[in-house]
């Protein structure tokens, strides 16, 4: 997976692709920090490893403390590998027609991501329509020391993955 990736990515494809959906979202007057994140989102329901990764990639590229970086640390904590969780699962126990769990699988990954994107914005900069705040700061000087760093990243992963697991259980409804 992760050569599958590289090859876009040195192909230029990758990037020509996350321009594209760059100049949509300007277009819409919204905000595209996130769109530097959107190749773990894609690979994340596909491959654990391949999306870590990625997480890597972005963060030595555009910094770990960069928005992009953060949201792609919510993403990886927030979703699941769906097709590897229903493959083994599924396949464990003699399953062969999964039915609706892939769409709701990839429903639930659709709603891990947005909910990541929306917690990022909110604790890490929302500057969607310019309002130019965030929360990161003022919660994180509840904690003390070296736990403010990995405290910051627990209640988004938590929301995110709250709303992922909402969508999860929707479907089965």
């Amino acid at each position: 997976m992760l050569v599958a990736v590289g090859v876009l990515r040195a192909s230029g494809v990758l990037d020509q692709v996350l321009d594209v959906v760059r100049l949509a979202v300007s277009g819409l007057g919204l905000d595209g920090r996130w769109v530097d994140a959107l190749p773990v989102a894609i690979v994340r329901p596909l491959s654990g490893s391949g999306s870590r990764g990625l997480v890597i990639e972005t963060m030595k590229t555009l910094g770990p403390d960069s928005f992009a970086g953060r949201l792609a640390c919510i993403i990886q904590g927030s979703t699941e590998t769906t097709f590897y969780v229903l493959a083994v699962y599924f396949g464990s126990v003699g399953i062969k027609n999964t039915r609706h769990a892939i769409a709701c699988g990839l429903t639930a990954e659709l709603a891990g991501f947005v909910g990541a994107v929306a917690v990022a914005y909110l604790f890490f900069g929302f500057n969607v329509l310019s309002l130019g705040f965030a929360f990161g700061p003022v919660l994180g000087g509840v904690f003390a020391g070296d736990e403010v760093a990995a405290a910051s990243f627990r209640l988004p992963i938590f929301i995110a993955g709250g709303l992922s697991l909402v969508a999860s259980a929707w479907c089965f409804l």
